[in-house]
């Protein structure tokens, strides 16, 4: 908070978008109340905290014909002592290692913070087999040879494209080397998923994991990742970037029911990874709500998204009652009756957002079930299944809900549990759904 009231009161463009937000900096008492800067505002604006001349000016990598980002550095040293103190983290001492840099955008445009990063790195190495490569793979791959014989720690950092190019003539198996992609194809090739692209470049090098640096020249930061989780994130940029602004997209959502991150309630490198596509979705587009965790265990969010498939309202209801008040006392709650798990993650707790059921109802009726369908509670008749709907509406109303998203629009295969059957024929009452909605 120290840190946002010294970026408020002495960066003014900041502190302009914050006023234009109607942000007034003795409100902010969270980490989450904090105002994101959208990137965008590096191509428009010298975003300068305090005034000064700058030592050393980054301009982002981009592709053909588009405005650039810049970032202004007030201190050279610190920003080398960060990046260095960064790398030595993950990777420890870099006179350890010998720095290939396979990176020609870069190498071909001026103020790259990446290469100004390369060079700190092989200056600290000093290694004599250092080096730049544009074009030139066939230099490229007698080098690593001559590494790879010669068993020293290498390190090979490439954009995206180059180190496709140089896959598909070249192959090596390199089991120690660490290949770094640092991201993007720059218009130069399509974009494609990181698990397609990995695989490629795990064959190529014939090392058992592709390493990542995300670094951003309008963040001035550098993180690095062994795989998995930053694969993620960087498909999950990629699905960001292509559906702003889409019509039919009213929010984000990462993660649904913490698939893929099964130990996010207490495990802090999971978490950071859900807080990061938060932030990520909040840099891209902030004109829609990010909900972290659709359904339960959720860390950063806009709105608290539940799902709960209780549908005996006698059992709901004093469930519902308690949920609220635990939530309003920051205690722990559960998502719906016995539940394993938590509507916060660890350390996380209810913060005011707007409340939605976002998974609920989910009947089949008797008449229209056909072959191994199922729901998960099942209707015997019309009028039990819209009594059910309209009084699971009325108890989520009575609590505060703001919103819901039914399970579901229309029947899918063996989950017999929509509104309509698989050809689209209504189940019950159009008029009468709408009736029951509309009451909410």
């Amino acid at each position: 908070l120290r840190i946002f009231h010294f970026q408020y009161n002495r960066n003014s463009v900041y502190q302009s978008y914050c006023q234009h937000l109607n942000i007034k900096a003795e409100d902010i008492r969270t980490l989450e109340e904090i105002p994101f800067l959208p990137i965008s505002f590096f191509k428009t604006h010298e975003v300068k905290t305090t005034e000064f001349e700058p030592e050393l000016t980054f301009r982002s990598s981009g592709t053909t014909g588009m405005q650039y980002s810049q970032h202004l550095i007030k201190d050279a040293q610190l920003y080398r002592q960060s990046l260095l103190e960064s790398f030595r983290h993950f990777y420890g001492d870099p006179s350890e290692y010998t720095f290939l840099a396979l990176l020609p955008n870069y190498l071909e445009q001026k103020n790259s913070s990446l290469i100004y990063m390369m060079e700190a790195l092989m200056h600290k190495s000093g290694a004599k087999d250092n080096g730049y490569y544009l074009y030139n793979h066939e230099d490229l791959y007698q080098k690593l040879l001559q590494l790879r014989n010669n068993k020293q720690k290498t390190i090979l950092w490439g954009v995206t494209f180059a180190l496709l190019d140089f896959a598909e003539h070249y192959q090596i198996d390199f089991p120690q080397l660490i290949v770094f992609e640092t991201g993007g194809m720059k218009g130069r090739r399509k974009e494609m998923v990181k698990e397609e692209l990995y695989d490629i470049l795990r064959k190529a090098f014939g090392v058992p994991d592709i390493h990542s640096e995300y670094g951003m020249c309008e963040l001035l930061s550098q993180a690095y990742s062994k795989g998995g989780i930053k694969e993620a994130l960087d498909n999950w940029g990629i699905l960001v970037r292509d559906h702003v602004g889409h019509p039919s997209l009213c929010a984000y959502v990462p993660f649904n029911e913490s698939w893929g991150i099964p130990d996010i309630h207490h495990d802090e490198e999971q978490i950071d990874a859900m807080n990061e596509a938060y932030a990520m979705a909040k840099r891209i587009d902030d004109t829609l709500p990010v909900i972290s965790n659709d359904g339960w265990e959720m860390t950063k969010t806009d709105m608290v998204a539940i799902h709960n498939y209780e549908s005996d309202v006698k059992v709901l209801k004093p469930f519902l009652e308690d949920q609220s008040e635990s939530l309003e006392r920051g205690e722990p709650s559960h998502p719906y009756p016995d539940a394993p798990t938590y509507v916060f993650a660890e350390g996380y707790r209810f913060s005011g957002q707007p409340k939605i059921i976002s998974e609920f109802f989910g009947l089949s009726l008797v008449k229209t079930k056909t072959g191994k369908g199922w729901g998960y509670v099942e209707a015997k008749s019309v009028r039990a299944y819209l009594k059910t709907y309209r009084a699971l509406l009325k108890a989520y109303k009575a609590e505060g809900f703001a919103g819901y998203c039914v399970t579901q629009f229309a029947d899918t295969y063996q989950e017999q549990n929509g509104f309509v059957t698989a050809d689209r024929k209504p189940k019950a009452s159009v008029e009468a759904i709408r009736r029951a909605n509309k009451a909410f």
